[in-house]
């Protein structure tokens, strides 16, 4: 399985914040409270948030391969890209790239 990690921004840190008790087999268990480093997936907007990062990362590659950037903005559902080509070696390629562009962004796309 394949573990995508997204960071937070410093400043934005403050945001996922959440409890946790040193013992909760005691009477007053300590509290201490913590910041994600990383976006949480299973919260309701992580969907939204990788979808922004995805977008953003994909941005990148506008000026110097925009027409995987668009095939990819537009056919990736997930970490699978749905698309193809008319003959094997423009098939070929754009595995290829597609592949470079999203392990650039840390994902591995599957399929």
């Amino acid at each position: 399985m394949d573990i995508v990690t997204v960071s937070i921004k410093e400043e934005d840190r403050n945001m996922p914040r959440f409890l946790w008790f040193d013992n909760s087999d005691r009477d007053r268990p300590k509290i201490a409270q913590f910041r994600f480093n990383r976006l949480l997936f299973g919260l309701r907007p992580s969907p939204s948030i990788l979808g922004a990062t995805i977008a953003h990362h994909l941005s990148l590659y506008k000026q110097s391969e925009p027409e995987m950037a668009a095939l990819v903005e537009k056919s990736l559902y997930v970490n699978d890209l749905l698309s193809g080509a008319g003959y094997d070696e423009k098939a070929m390629e754009i595995y290829h790239k597609s592949k470079r562009i999203m392990a650039d962004g840390g994902s591995n796309l599957r399929k």
